[in-house]
């Protein structure tokens, strides 16, 4: 197989079929394997993801903007792996018909929810593209479509969390805008739990599973100090009036040599300073039951009370 060889401003990125044909790019160039074709009109290396070939799509289609899933992508949202990303969702503002065509998962959102902003991405190069997207709080309501609870609460912690910035109000409004709309039952279920600070989807998972349980509900990410005022660590949730700290431990809190001794130090001057604290890692996530009693013993030591005992979050109790 020939290698391919192409303009220079269409390397490393997507491109329209229209544009490099008026740059001279012949039909050969564009069958060879190396290119493939997610959608009609766009031609994408093969190992490009669906935010790398969005800005071919939508360059020629004015009005049509990123919605559902691939909205999520563009605000870096958290998302289940079993969910498909790999084709590309868009909507359009009724009464306008929604997009259709291969590769395409096309929508209509009604006038009245219709809203879009430009979201800063970036190509396979490292280049800078401003692409529409359903606004943060329109993305949080649709998804209610296609998401269960707990994977939309962590898709509301991340958008109202530093790095999008979403006001919380700003979300539950927009939750009681659409209340009749597709959705509904999970928004109401999952807005009420969506909290600021998280970091994470595994403590939004953690601190979902500790309230499902009968567990008082922990504070996020909060500043442990020691009795001179020095930062201990951040615990990922925390009961400060039980002094007790839980934290995820992901598989860089292993491999990584430094990370890995910050973390020893970290826990021993937890303990110094009167804490109790709790690790747990992602198979533990996946059967949750055992750390919930874990948890609840060391709160329990600490004067925590409970009527109903420990309940059991294995699956999720929606």
């Amino acid at each position: 197989m020939h290698r391919i060889v192409l303009p220079e401003q269409f390397r490393d990125r997507a491109f329209s079929r229209r544009s490099a044909v008026q740059a001279g790019v012949g039909d050969g160039r564009l069958r060879n394997p190396e290119l493939r074709a997610p959608a009609r009109g766009v031609r994408a290396m093969s190992t490009a993801s669906v935010l790398d070939w969005a800005d071919a799509y939508l360059s020629s289609r004015p009005g049509v903007v990123l919605s559902h899933v691939s909205a999520a992508l563009a605000w870096g949202c958290p998302l289940p792996l079993r969910l498909d990303a790999s084709a590309l969702h868009v909507a359009t503002c009724a009464p306008r018909t929604a997009p259709v065509g291969r590769g395409i998962v096309g929508h209509r959102v009604a006038a009245e929810r219709f809203e879009s902003v430009p979201v800063l991405v970036r190509d396979p190069a490292g280049n800078a593209v401003l692409l529409p997207v359903t606004s943060r709080a329109l993305t949080f309501s649709l998804l209610a479509e296609i998401l269960d609870p707990p994977d939309l609460v962590a898709v509301g912690d991340h958008l109202v969390g530093p790095e999008t910035r979403l006001d919380l109000d700003r979300l539950l409004a927009v939750v009681a805008r659409d209340e009749r709309r597709r959705g509904a039952p999970v928004r109401r279920a999952a807005a009420p739990l969506v909290r600021t600070g998280v970091r994470s989807r595994p403590e939004t998972f953690w601190r979902l599973h500790c309230i499902g349980a009968g567990l008082p509900e922990p504070e996020v990410n909060r500043d442990i100090r020691d009795e001179r005022g020095e930062l201990i660590g951040i615990g990922d949730l925390c009961w400060p009036d039980h002094r007790t700290v839980f934290e995820h431990e992901g598989d860089w809190h292993r491999t990584d040599r430094r990370k890995f001794r910050s973390d020893v130090r970290r826990f021993e001057r937890y303990a110094d300073a009167g804490w109790l604290a709790l690790r747990a890692t992602a198979d533990d996530l996946a059967a949750p039951d055992p750390v919930m009693r874990r948890i609840a013993a060391r709160l329990a030591s600490r004067g925590w009370t409970s009527r109903h005992g420990v309940r059991s979050v294995t699956p999720f109790p929606w």
